[in-house]
This record gives C-alpha cells, sequence and structure tokens, in this order.
C-alpha cells in the first residue's frame, strides 16, 4: 500500500508540468493582448517625440522578437527567478518588491485565517447540531453566498464599511517622506 503513495506522488507532480505551462502561456497571452504599449506606459509622454528612443528601449527589452521568442525568454526568467523590474519603483526588482511584503503578507493572511476559523468553527458546530432547523439554512445559504461573491469586491465593501462607516481603520494613511 505504501509504494502507491510514491507513485501518485509521481503521476501528480508530472501532471503539474503542462498544467504550468498551459497557465504561464495564458498569462503571457493576456499580457500580449492587454491594449497600450509597455515601452510608451513605461517612459511616458516624452518618449512619443522620439521614436528612435522609443524603437531601441523595445529593442533593449526583447519586445521586437517574434512572440515565441519572446514567451522562451520569459518563461526562461521565470524560471530563474528574475521577475523583471518595476520601473515605476525607482527601476526596483520585482522580486525585491515581493521579498518587502512578504512579511506583511504573511501577518495579513494568518490573521484572516485566524478570524475566519474564529467564526466559521462555532457556526458550523451549531448548523451540524440543529440539522435543518432555520439556523442551518440561513448558514447554508449565507455560505454559498460568500462563495459566490467575488473576494475583490467583498474586501473593497468591506473597507468600505469597517473604515468610512464604523470608523475603526483609517482611510488614507500617509507615508513618510524619510526612507
Amino acid at each position: 500500500m505504501s509504494s502507491g503513495v510514491p507513485a501518485y506522488m509521481a503521476r501528480r507532480i508530472l501532471t503539474l508540468i503542462p498544467l504550468l505551462l498551459g497557465l504561464s502561456l495564458v498569462m503571457f497571452t493576456l499580457v500580449q493582448l492587454a491594449p497600450g504599449d509597455p515601452v510608451l506606459a513605461m517612459m511616458g509622454e516624452q518618449a512619443a517625440s522620439n521614436p528612435e528612443y522609443v524603437e531601441q528601449t523595445r529593442k533593449n527589452l526583447g519586445l521586437d522578437q517574434p512572440l515565441p521568442v519572446q514567451y522562451v525568454r520569459w518563461v526562461g526568467n521565470l524560471i530563474q527567478g528574475d521577475l523583471g523590474i518595476a520601473y515605476t519603483f525607482n527601476r526596483t526588482p520585482v522580486l525585491e518588491l515581493v521579498g518587502e511584503r512578504f512579511w506583511s503578507t504573511i501577518q495579513l493572511q494568518g490573521i484572516s485565517l485566524f478570524l475566519g476559523l474564529l467564526i466559521a468553527m462555532p457556526i458550523g458546530i451549531i448548523s451540524a447540531m440543529k440539522q435543518y432547523s432555520a439556523a442551518d439554512n440561513l448558514v447554508t445559504v449565507g455560505s454559498f453566498i460568500g462563495l459566490a461573491l467575488p473576494n475583490f469586491w467583498l474586501a473593497l465593501l468591506l473597507q468600505l464599511w469597517v473604515a468610512v462607516e464604523l470608523g475603526w481603520l483609517p482611510v488614507l494613511q500617509q507615508r513618510s517622506s524619510q526612507r
């Protein structure tokens, strides 16, 4: 019985490879289909007055290459951990920006998980103990509504409610000018 587990894990890992390739192809295609020119967006309106500079920048970034070449280069950089440069953040590497916010994200996720379990476990126990009651039906309907709502939209509504309506959190935080 234990020999089946490694074989199962190997099959799952092998199926992960085409899945990741497919997802990367979809993401790359969606970025390519987005409207606008990334070079003009990166350089601003001054770039439009100097087409030679725009073409040189496009060449430097490899955007003059055919799409399959760009895709292979992008996947190669991704595998090496090179997520690119955030030009709007003073040319900071994206991986550095992710690293700066990593622990804040982990803390936020930990608090969210804790609060979710703190709310969900008692409600689930009550729902299980009073099966087919009005409380159980209310919890079931509420769960389906919660699953159906887009997370980003619900998050925006909760931010408005908690920060603006209840006043529990600051609406806008000033960044300090010292870094």
